[in-house]
């Protein structure tokens, strides 16, 4: 039997172009109560993702969708998801089963899906229910807070790949996917690749039969050969969307993202940060990303001598601090963060530091060598931040040390020009680093058909005030100063996290108080850093603003409101009463010095 389709209407392309582009959500039919949300959310109208995806997913197809980060994913999956559920309540009767299934590969970006999801269905929650699987209970406790009240499970599961494979492995859970309808992959190409290959294998084992009863959406800012493999397991004549406009590339072009870097040995690194920062020739909230956490700290260590504030993220933080510390950093409490954007990068080159490293310290290195690896491994495996996190208004991007691959690369850089603001890229490059950095280059070359990156050009007496000063500051932090400041900031993270959870859980309006910008105190700070010498500011800023360099590489405007903020949560941590749980943290502090120096003796 063969089938015929008619012969498609002449329609003026004017007109065809006006009745296929969706102005607005409610072209595509959505159900009233998903709609309030939408416009809650303040979501004005489609972004051409969801323009030209929600259509698809609504429909029942399977997708590969390729899009880059920032340019509304999560909104086209979340949307679709929900009207799928409030449509099938209105033609069946309704059964509280696991009926949508989302895997992300870090805790972090379940949590910012479950954040969106929870505020899509604020008009619709008796009618459906989420779980987010990644969060920090244990699995036994999780066991029965996902139990409803009749004894039913949610209809919407967010999880990691690991933390689903426990429930399912685990007999006594009531957690089971045989009446999956929806399988959704975000970030898939991470999934697959970052040691998640078995994992996602034994999961399909899970899914309901071959038959293929349930719509798959896989959803990635790069296609590449994992994403074959997962395609291979779980979609079923999918429609790829690959974007034909201005969001079809994978970063922004040169007009919105400017992508820079500069040549430079590793401790020339830390001698540009800080001329970078203390000449202000930033603009905008700042991420600096580095490959490991002992170089996060000893960037933390020096900056904090040099009296600038800056929020550490690391693999090794409570994920209840670490949520925090993203949620404080997008209410604008931080202008600059260091990051670790995964927990197995590569560590940084230790050439230089070995080099001034006296025999007594290289013995008691290798003494310890074992210790310090064990407590490096004790980093949360499912920890991400550069991968699909929402950073708001983020205008620079640092890379200290260059990420290894091309698709960290992207994912690093996609924290900033997002949607429609611009941003900068600015990447710090070793003679080690440089194989990774042409890499990244050819890449964006063949994507573009141009080179993407530009030489920073600055004058070398900019640098060269700071260099002493900066090489000393850099001499006071050893391998010791690193390990106490970690143990130092962890257990205070930890007691943050255990102890004042329940407080603030009463007390929301209090809970921005706890701050992690704190400085550590490990390596003694010299009050005459904090102060630059009017010999070392370049003419050409002395009477103009700090931001108008020679080469000005700022792109957005600062937040003025986060003085006003600081200065406002100063005024009521002094109002505070003494029976608040926060006041005890100073005393955790107190042990915790006698206890470091009780180690030193």
């Amino acid at each position: 039997m063969s089938v015929r389709f008619a012969e498609p209407d002449i329609i003026d392309e004017d007109e065809q172009e006006e009745e296929t582009v969706t102005r607005s959500f409610y072209d595509f039919g959505l159900d009233n109560r998903l709609l309030k949300s939408i416009a809650d959310l303040q979501w004005a109208s489609p972004t051409p993702i969801q323009a030209e995806t929600i259509p698809y997913a609504l429909s029942g197809k399977d997708l590969l969708i390729k899009a880059r980060t920032g340019s509304g994913k999560t909104g086209v999956y979340a949307i679709a998801a929900i009207q799928h559920l409030l449509t099938k309540q209105q033609t069946t009767t309704a059964t509280h089963n696991v009926r949508i299934l989302i895997l992300s590969p870090t805790k972090e970006l379940c949590h910012q899906i479950s954040s969106v999801l929870f505020k899509l269905i604020t008009y619709c929650r008796r009618e459906i229910n989420l779980y987010d699987l990644s969060n920090s209970l244990s699995t036994q406790i999780q066991k029965q807070s996902l139990l409803l009240n009749n004894n039913s499970l949610p209809e919407i599961i967010i999880s990691t790949p690991t933390k689903l494979l426990e429930h399912l492995k685990d007999h006594t859970s009531l957690l089971n996917l045989n009446t999956l309808e929806l399988f959704i992959l975000d970030e898939a190409d991470i999934l697959y690749s970052l040691g998640y290959a078995n994992d996602m294998k034994k999961i399909s084992k899970y899914l309901p039969s071959k038959s293929k009863s349930y719509q798959c959406f896989l959803i990635s800012a790069t296609l590449n050969n994992d994403i074959l493999q997962l395609k291979q397991l779980f979609l079923h004549n999918p429609v790829k969307i690959n974007q034909n406009d201005d969001y079809s590339t994978i970063l922004p072009d040169n007009k919105q993202l400017l992508q820079y870097y500069i040549y430079c040995e590793h401790d020339q690194k830390f001698v540009l940060i800080i001329t970078i920062l203390k000449l202000q020739l930033l603009t905008g909230r700042t991420i600096l990303f580095v490959n490991s956490v002992e170089q996060a700290y000893r960037l933390k260590l020096l900056m904090e001598q040099f009296h600038i504030k800056t929020c550490l993220l690391n693999s090794e933080l409570p994920m209840d601090s670490r949520l925090h510390i993203v949620q404080q950093y997008n209410d604008g409490l931080y202008d600059i963060m260091i990051a670790t954007d995964a927990p197995n990068a590569v560590p940084v080159e230790q050439e230089e530091e070995e080099q001034t490293e006296t025999e007594p310290e290289k013995e008691t290195k290798k003494k310890k060598k074992k210790k310090t690896e064990n407590v490096t491994r004790k980093g949360d495996k499912e920890y991400g931040v550069s991968r699909g996190i929402d950073f708001y208004r983020v205008a620079n991007i640092i890379n200290f040390d260059f990420p290894m691959d091309f698709d960290a690369y992207v994912h690093r850089v996609g924290r900033t020009a997002r949607v429609d603001q611009k941003g900068l890229a600015l990447s710090l490059i070793s003679q080690k680093e440089m194989p990774y950095f042409e890499i990244v280059r050819g890449e964006l070359e063949n994507e573009y058909g141009e080179d993407m990156f530009h030489l920073y050009r600055f004058k070398s007496e900019q640098v060269d005030g700071f260099r002493y000063r900066v090489l000393d500051a850099l001499r006071a932090i050893t391998r010791i100063s690193i390990r106490e400041a970690r143990l130092k900031e962890i257990k205070s993270e930890i007691f943050n996290s255990k102890k004042l959870k329940t407080y603030f859980n009463d007390n929301k309006k209090e809970l921005q108080l706890l701050r992690h910008d704190s400085a550590l105190h490990i390596v003694k700070v010299k009050e005459h850093l904090k102060h630059v010498p009017d010999y070392l500011i370049p003419n050409s800023l002395k009477k103009t603003s700090s931001t108008n360099s020679e080469q000005p590489i700022s792109t957005n405007n600062n937040n003025n409101n986060n003085k006003r903020k600081s200065d406002t949560i100063n005024k009521n941590v002094k109002r505070m009463k003494h029976n608040n749980p926060l006041s005890n943290s100073l005393n955790a502090v107190t042990v915790l010095k006698k206890e470091i120096a009780r180690k030193k003796t």
